[in-house]
This record gives C-alpha cells, structure tokens and sequence, in this order.
C-alpha cells in the first residue's frame, strides 16, 4: 500500500468588495485571506492544528524526502495554491518532490469524464462515507468568518472531511487498479501539479506595451467615427 497524508485546510472568506479576486469567497491570492486550520491524517488518525507560516513544513517536511507519500485532498490545488502563498518554504522544498491525489480529479476520470467538478458531499454518499456539518455552512451564511467559528466546531468539521476524503481515496485507488487506470491517473495528477504551479507563478504581462496598443486602437476608432460621419452627413 503507497504511503499517504490526507490534507484539508480551513480557510476564511474575505474575499468581497470591489478588491474582490474574482467571486470566489475563499480565493487563495486574496491578501486578507489566510489559513485558519489544518488538518492531516492517514490510516484513521486526523489531527488539526492552528496555522503557522511554517507549520506544515516543520510538521511533515521530513516525510517528503526520498520516496514521498502521496498527499491526498479534494480540490487539493486550492490547498496547494494557500501552502504556496503562505509558506515560502513549501514551494522551495517540498512541492518538488510532491505526489498528490486529489479525490474530484480522479473521479472525474474514473467516470469516463462524466462526473465533473463532483463535491465531497457527493463523493461520501457514493463510497459510503458522512454528509458535511451544515451548522459550519450556517455559519459563514450569516457572515460569520472562518476565525470566528468556535474552534471545536471547525475542527471536527475538518476531521469529518478528512475522512471523508481518505474514505473515497482509497475507494478510488481500488477502483483505478481494477480498471488499469492506476498509471493514467498518477500522469493526470502530475499535469494538475504542473497548471497549479503556472497559476503560482503567473504569467509576465506587459502592461506598457498594451497601453500602447490600447492607444493605437482607439485613435484608429476616432478615426473610423469620424470617416462614418462624415459619409453619413453626405447621404443626408
């Protein structure tokens, strides 16, 4: 059986107003939004712990030396891209070495592509796992952030989705040796490791030099007004 580590990260919402990035509430790459809770786990055992800028590396950088666990998650690259930001010693020293799973991922594949973007709800009821505490989703409906939600609350709500998450993994991973899909999937994880690290880095955009086409395509707009009306004056 291949080493794992189940990860889950609780998150606040600031993500709001016109500064917005996008519409989602928990954007990673919004300044005011950070990691409130972790929470890692394999074989049963899930624990969680307050977030520090050098948390997960001290915790389980060693593990990643070698021949690395597998790190499992749901959407794991929205935990990727908050460890990214956060812990400038995760990019450097352990996301090179990194083996992932993310469980939406595979059942995306594992369904001929036909389950797309599937929610962890829905992969616990598949594979005979628990329904999310809606008290949490209570919550931040009211506008209660992530750091205001008693810390008992959120953490059994991150333990539920840790096993939940490891629950439907090792489903999956049974699922993908009975199908020899087991090697098409470890390529398609080591594509997403690759479109989440483009998303950290970004792309160089030069703005002078759209400035400038920006000018040249309005002074030719100017100019095209100016021959319409010009030849519409004549027609009248």
């Amino acid at each position: 059986m291949t080493d794992y580590i189940v990860l889950d990260l609780e998150t606040t919402n600031k993500n709001i107003g016109e500064d917005a990035i996008g519409d989602f509430s928990a954007a990673p790459w919004h300044p005011e939004n950070g990691i409130v809770l972790m929470g890692t786990g394999s074989s049963g055992n899930y624990t969680t712990h307050g977030w520090s800028m050098d948390a997960f590396s001290s915790i389980y950088g060693h593990l990643f030396e070698g021949d690395s666990p597998i790190l499992v998650g749901h959407n794991i690259k929205f935990d990727l891209h908050y460890l990214l930001r956060h812990d400038a010693g995760f990019y450097e020293h352990i996301f090179p070495k990194l083996r992932i799973w993310d469980t939406q991922l595979a059942e995306y594949l594992l369904t001929a592509q036909q389950s797309k973007w599937a929610s962890l709800d829905y992969l616990a009821s598949k594979y005979g796992g628990t329904l999310k505490d809606t008290r949490i989703k209570d919550f931040w409906d009211s506008g209660v952030d992530t750091e205001d939600i008693p810390e008992v609350l959120l953490s059994e709500y991150c333990i539920a989705d840790l096993k939940n998450t490891e629950l439907v993994f090792l489903a999956q991973l049974d699922k993908a040796e009975e199908l020899g899909m087991y090697n098409l999937i470890r390529t398609q994880m080591e594509a997403l490791l690759a479109t989440t690290e483009m998303e950290y880095n970004g792309m160089y955009f030069n703005i002078k030099k759209a400035q400038e086409e920006e000018a040249k395509l309005d002074l030719e707009v100017t100019v095209l007004k100016e021959k319409i009306e010009l030849e519409l004056n004549r027609g009248l």
